[in-house]
Order: structure tokens, then sequence, then C-alpha cells
């Protein structure tokens, strides 16, 4: 039997394969358990994209209110911000309010200051943070424009906001070849380096809001929870455009430095440390979260070039087991997190791999599948573009898939030559292995015990 035909073989409920105490270490250390179909966004929490006709920050923010500086990005902006207080880290809206319109004009190279007074409505005794959004006179969509640092009321009636602990503190800068990251007031800005199978170099440097990471490490997570995540992630769609489209050639080195950064830490508090940083430098790089500094070289790729560089760019980023990384056996990064680390394993390579390959215009369906001590990416044959060159494919569950391998530069197509034991996508499981599960938990046994566990 070759190995096409072995792995058609059998599709079963982990459920009837698996005995209870199996079920139970498979659960906890393996992520293998039921699904519950693809997660879409709450809508009550979900943030629009950033705005890219203006920028801001929060000045101060006194009992209600709410101060924003505001400087525009075209020749005219004429709109209101919508100041939402939300609730922290998870985002849920708690209440909002609306200033009065303001018109600016880039000639004037003056900001102004806004300030809105959102009720303490309802009493809520948690942490807590402001998020400011533009609407642009005529319409009714918002646009991101900055967010403050949580706080938390002092108490019960006294309306005064306090510093509140963030989920995550103050992490250091980093910087090499492939990969940086600072902090700017209330973003992360972080820049990726990678080659295509040109090869080509190609640089994005990106701004991802501190509140939606925060918020992402402290959901709970799982193998399947957190690649039904990805499939629908905001985050990963705007990314996915990016990559495809705002991506620039670099020749040379291909660092991933963009013009507008000088790679040099930031306390996330707008203070650079003495290190030359302005508050010029930060409007220059308020562009949306997942748009490319400096001119991208084409936007108007095909097909088999988009899935190509999704591909590389997450097989570039810098591989390392979770017990190197985190000095924990077992962790299924959100890609929130695996995006500001700029480092994952395979299974959150493959998390982000597979939010970059379903967003449109790809819209792949793509499946988790699942090899001893090794999780990779199975593409629907048919989705996946004329003109990219396939190694090889598997049939998991009646249907032909493309393996795709984001650990390291793999050819599409091409994977570790073992067992797919089990094969989840589509809400449901297309594959299991009974006897090639067995094999593959007593090996992930035998690892979990020599590298230990300290979770």
């Amino acid at each position: 039997m070759d190995r096409r035909q072995f792995l058609g073989v059998t599709t079963a409920g982990m459920g009837i394969i698996l005995g209870g105490s199996t079920l139970s270490f498979v659960r906890r250390n393996l992520g293998i358990g039921p699904g519950t179909g693809v997660v879409a966004p709450d809508p009550r929490t979900a943030s629009p994209p950033r705005a890219t006709t203006l920028w801001g920050r929060v000045e101060d923010v006194d009992g209600t209110s709410v101060t924003i500086e505001l400087t525009p990005r075209e020749a005219s902006v004429d709109g209101r911000l919508v100041v939402r207080r939300r609730g922290y880290p998870a985002g849920e809206i708690l209440n909002e309010a609306v200033s009065d319109p303001f018109g600016l004009r880039r000639s004037t190279s003056e900001p102004i200051e806004v300030v809105v007074d959102v009720p303490r409505m309802p009493a809520r005794s948690g942490p807590w943070f402001y998020e400011c959004l533009l609407q642009r006179r005529g319409t009714d969509e918002l646009a991101f424009v900055c967010e403050s640092a949580p706080f938390r009321w002092s108490g019960r009636r006294a309306a005064v906001p306090r510093a509140a602990d963030r989920v995550v503190d103050d992490p250091p800068s980093i910087k090499h070849d492939r990969f940086e990251r600072r902090l700017s007031r209330n973003d992360y800005v972080v820049a990726y380096a990678w080659r295509d199978s040109t090869p080509t170099r190609w640089s994005l440097t990106h701004r991802l809001r501190r509140s939606v990471h925060e918020a992402a490490v402290d959901r709970e997570r799982g193998y399947v929870q957190t690649f039904e995540e990805s499939l629908s992630s905001p985050v990963v769609r705007r990314l996915a455009d990016a990559i495809a489209t705002r991506a620039r050639d670099v020749p040379g080195d291909g660092h991933g430095r963009s013009d507008a950064d000088d790679g040099q830490g930031n306390d996330g508090q707008g203070n650079d440390g003495g290190r030359g940083r302005s508050d010029a430098d930060d409007r220059r790089e308020n562009v949306d979260e997942g748009s490319g500094l400096g001119r991208g070289r084409d936007t108007s790729i095909s097909p088999a070039e988009r899935f190509d560089r999704l591909v590389r760019f997450a097989q570039d980023i810098r591989y390392e087991r979770d017990f190197e990384s985190m000095d924990v056996y077992d962790y299924n990064r959100t890609v929130e997190e695996t995006l500001v680390d700029g480092v994952g394993d395979c299974k959150d390579k493959s998390f982000l791999l597979a939010g970059l390959l379903a967003a449109p215009p790809l819209s792949c369906d793509v499946v988790l599948c699942f090899q001893p001590a090794h999780v990779l990416l199975g593409v629907a044959r048919e989705d996946v573009p004329d003109g990219v060159e396939v190694h090889d494919t598997i049939v998991l569950g009646g249907r032909e898939y493309v393996p795709v391998d984001p650990s390291f530069r793999f050819r599409i197509g091409e994977y570790p030559d073992a067992d797919v034991t089990a094969a989840y996508g589509d809400g449901r499981w297309l594959h299991a292995d009974a006897g090639a599960i067995g094999r593959g938990l007593e090996r992930n046994l035998r690892d979990f015990l020599e590298n230990g566990v300290r979770k």
C-alpha cells in the first residue's frame, strides 16, 4: 500500500478511536479534540482597519474625559471621533461617545486637540481602555486612530482613572536579520524580511495594536481552537493583503528595515530613551495594520505569486520549539503572538499560514495535519493556483490535498516522510488512523518526558 492509499484508508471520530485517559493526554499535550467549526469575529469586539488619513494619540485621561491629539495626513480631513471605553483585555464595548465635528487642514501643520466625555456607564470595576475611531463626514464607516493604555476606576463613586496592570509587560526591542520589533506607544511596530522562490528578498513593516495582542495572549487556546480562529482573523487578513501587494523588494541584505524606522527601542509611552525618535517618526509610521512602509513593487501579482509569497513569509519566520522559546513543553501561540514574537514552532507557523492562505482572494480550503511530534498544513488541490509547482499530494477524507510545511523551506507538497495520524478541517476530523496515533503518542510521550514540562 503506497502512502497516498494509506492516508485515505480510515476516517473516524477521535472519541471512538481513543480511550478516555489517552484522549485526555492528547487533548492536554497534543491539542487534539472535537472541533466546533470556524470561529467568526465577535462584532462586539471587532475593530476596523487603521485610518490612513489621520494620525492621533491619546494625550490625557482625566475622569471620564479623554483628550486626543490629531494631525492630518491628507490635505483635509473632516469628520468626528467616536471614542469607546472597552473592557481590557477582551475588548467588549462598555460605552461610547461622539465628538463635535472637526475639520483638519494639513496646510496649517498644527495638530488639534479633541476632548470627548465618555460617561461611566455601566459601573464596571474591571480594567478598561479607550479606543478612538474616525468617522469621516458623509459616511458611516469607522477607522481606528489610536488607543490608550489600560486603566481602572479608583473607587465605586469617584470617577478617577488609575493605571491598570497589563497582561504583558513592556517587552524588549528585538533586532535580527529577518525580524525587528519595538513599542511605539500602544502599538507594536514589527518588521519582517523573507525570500520568495525567485528568490527575491522582501520587506514589510507592520503595526499591531497592543490591546489586540494582549487580548490574544489572554484567550484560551488549543490546536483546533487556535487553528479555527486564524481562518477568520482580521489581523491575518490585512497582513495577507500587505504581504502580497504592499511589501517592497529589498536589494542587498534584505533586513526588513523601513525608511521611517531606525530600529531603536521605545518605552511604549512615546519616549524613546534619548535615541532620537520623534512624534514625526511615529506619524510617518501610522499606516494600516498590515501595510508596508516604502513602495511596494507590484500591486497586481498573480495568484501563484501571491501563494508563493505567503508560504515563504511563514517559512522564513524563525523556528523554535516551545521549550526553547517559552520554557514550556507545549503552547499554542495565537497568530498575534507569533507575529509579535517573530518566532514559532510547527503548529504556530501552521496556524499563521492557514489564516494567510484562507484570506481572500485565494480563500484556500485548508486542513491541519498531525504527524508524530509535528504539524503541517494541507491545502485543497483545486485551490492551489495554476503555476505553483506541486511536489506531491495526499488524500484525506476522500479529497486531494497539497501538503505545505511552514516549519522550514520545504517545496510545495514536500513534508517529512511520516504517517499523518489525523487531519482536521471544515469543522470536523477528516482523517484519523488509530495505529498511527498510538505510535505517535508513544513518541510524543517520550519527547515529553525527555524535555520536561514547566507549566
